[in-house]
């Protein structure tokens, strides 16, 4: 299949804006540990982290966010530690928590062996997946943040209708129907296995 993705990598992964750039000062002054890739097509953060250290304390307190940023949520959230970290970071990301609001939880697990809970959000624009958009986060059972990884992009519509001219109109009346999607789609699977069995 030809490469639907047109995007062009434009950035190193230790680049960002300038806003950027100051969101990753202020990480550090709070945290030296911490260290931030930025993906080179989105710009977004892509790994958060922290060498030996977690980017929070317990329920998402302390570290790399102040008191300010938990003030409000409540402590039995939980996700307070990704929401605090997106309300006090929001130069970093373009946005703070309410991009989690519109995103949908795609996949939440608990590790058994050492109760680290993986959360994955996905972007979406009128219910359809953005391409790649996903922010995922690790936390301790105490509510610890470890990692941070965002493709989340900040105004999805705004890119939607970027990368799509008449986006609104398309969503109204699609080309084909979802059920001639589907067709074609199990018809191309179909003929690939055969191309393999031969």
């Amino acid at each position: 299949l030809p490469n639907f993705d047109l995007r062009q990598q434009s950035l190193p992964a230790t680049a960002g804006s300038p806003d950027q750039q100051a969101g990753v000062a202020l990480l550090r002054a709070r945290l030296p540990q911490a260290r931030v890739d930025f993906d080179p097509l989105t710009g977004a953060p892509k790994s958060i982290s922290a060498s030996g250290q977690f980017l929070t304390g317990a329920k998402g307190e302390g570290k790399a966010v102040s008191p300010a940023a938990v003030a409000g949520l409540a402590t039995d959230d939980p996700h307070r530690a990704v929401k605090a970290f997106l309300r006090e970071h929001r130069p970093l990301f373009g946005h703070g928590p309410e991009a989690l609001d519109a995103a949908r939880v795609k996949r939440e697990f608990v590790a058994p062996h050492t109760g680290m809970k993986t959360v994955v959000w996905e972007q979406q624009v009128d219910g359809i997946p953005l391409f790649e958009a996903v922010l995922i986060a690790h936390t301790t059972g105490r509510g610890e943040l470890v990692t941070l990884s965002s493709q989340f992009v900040p105004d999805p519509p705004a890119a939607a209708n970027r990368g799509t001219s008449g986006r609104a109109a398309l969503v109204d009346r699609p080309a084909i129907s979802a059920q001639q999607a589907v067709a074609i789609s199990a018809r191309n699977i179909g003929e690939a296995l055969e191309a393999k069995d031969l």
